[in-house]
């Protein structure tokens, strides 16, 4: 008997706290055709068995994660829903103006790709997660700036596109998954994206001038989400779960290549007494 194919989409819009989801949820976000949408309050830390029970609620396509501080929503919705495309949305809180929330929401291990939107803005967020779901790609466009970590980063990316057997191109496409290592915001002007880009800030933040450069980066860039600093394959593994969702084949590899990072746990599986 033929497996019935889902035509609906499904796309869990969370929150952290009421008072984030008060603030910054409006309910005319960008509604795509055919897609479904969910509303979870919830604290990963204060009621997460609430989390996991809306987390095994439904079979979503992608899930928004928005919260302060530490985004530990973000977490918890990877590890209970590792097959959605996850779009971490940090919220700005009034001690660290949203740095905890922008480096929690967007440095995973690696291995685990999350990528993060705009701060604060949900319609962002929700317009990237319509467009990863809702469209077919046909090719991976792979850009970079010239500096020295983009060149690094660059290959980390290209080398994991290799593993998992991922063709890029340079080409134009109406069908193009953008893929951006960049190291500045002056360079974001000069590299082409046909409507969204995953991207990822390519310099390690060696010094306060250097955060202070990633931090700019990511102002007014609402087409943007990124997987990190300095994480090329990160990069290339977020762009294989998009393409994944279409192709088989990649899907397979990618579980494959997911599985294969828990086997240096293996001897650590019974508690140790030392």
């Amino acid at each position: 008997m033929a497996k019935k194919v889902r035509m609906t989409k499904e796309v869990l819009i969370a929150f952290g706290s009421p008072s984030d989801h008060e603030k910054y949820f409006k309910p005319d976000f960008p509604h795509a055709s055919d897609t479904r949408y969910w509303l979870s309050v919830a604290s990963a830390h204060r009621v997460p068995e609430v989390v996991k029970r809306h987390a095994r609620a439904r079979p979503y396509d992608a899930i928004i994660a928005g919260a302060g501080m530490k985004n530990a929503l973000m977490d918890a919705y990877f590890r209970e829903c590792p097959n959605a495309i996850h779009v971490a949305l940090p919220i700005g809180d009034s001690r660290t103006l949203g740095l905890s929330s922008i480096l929690s929401s967007s440095e995973m291990p690696p291995g685990c790709p999350v990528a993060m939107s705009e701060i604060n803005n949900l319609p962002a967020a929700v317009d990237f997660a319509n467009y990863a779901i809702n469209t077919n790609f046909d090719s991976i466009r792979l850009q970079k700036d010239s500096h020295d970590d983009s060149e690094k980063v660059f290959g980390d990316a290209v080398k994991m596109l290799s593993e998992l057997d991922i063709n890029f191109s340079h080409n134009d496409s109406k069908q193009v998954l953008d893929l951006i290592v960049y190291s500045g915001p002056s360079s974001l002007d000069h590299l082409e994206h046909s409507t969204f880009a995953v991207a990822t800030f390519s310099m390690p933040l060696r010094s306060y001038g250097v955060l202070q450069n990633y931090a700019n980066s990511l102002k007014d860039n609402p087409f943007l989400v990124h997987t990190g600093i300095a994480d090329g394959a990160n990069l290339a593994l977020y762009a294989a779960k998009i393409i994944g969702r279409s192709d088989p084949a990649i899907k397979k590899r990618l579980k494959a290549k997911f599985e294969a990072g828990k086997i240096k746990y293996d001897n650590f599986k019974d508690l140790r007494e030392v």
